[in-house]
């Protein structure tokens, strides 16, 4: 599979994000590129011959994060570097952090594709779990 990600998350600095903006992609039966875009939840479409079609935004529920979400995942991905790893990772600061989580995880790693197309022609996009509210 062809795999194309873009990087949203961190800095040259070497911060990395705890919520990667990744998108994800797959070929499609006749040979077009279909191409999740996890920024806005749209598709691109790339055609054999090369034409590029941007279609609408998905209608999707908005997960935003406050300040107290962030500060959460910061301080929940810090503790479980410092139990698992002689070399923690740099963490970005609450500010940092998108106000918002990608609808999809994209592409991970070890590869896990989130996007996926069938013999029909559909495009399938496994999205995140909804949270629970406590």
């Amino acid at each position: 599979m062809l795999s194309i990600q873009e990087w949203y998350g961190g800095t040259p600095s070497g911060i990395v994000s705890p919520i990667p903006y990744g998108d994800g992609c797959t070929v499609m039966p006749d040979g077009s590129i279909a191409i999740a875009r996890a920024r806005d939840y749209h598709l691109d479409w790339i055609d054999p011959s090369g034409r590029v079609r941007h279609l609408p935004v998905v209608p999707h529920t908005v997960d935003r994060l406050g300040a107290s979400a962030k500060v959460s995942l910061i301080d929940s991905v810090a503790a479980w570097d410092t139990a698992h790893s002689p070399h923690p990772r740099l963490l970005p600061s609450p500010e940092e952090l998108p106000d918002v989580r990608p609808p999809f995880l994209g592409e991970q790693f070890p590869p896990y594709p989130a996007v996926h197309g069938d013999l029909d022609g559909n495009v399938w996009i496994e999205t995140r779990a909804p949270r629970k509210r406590v």
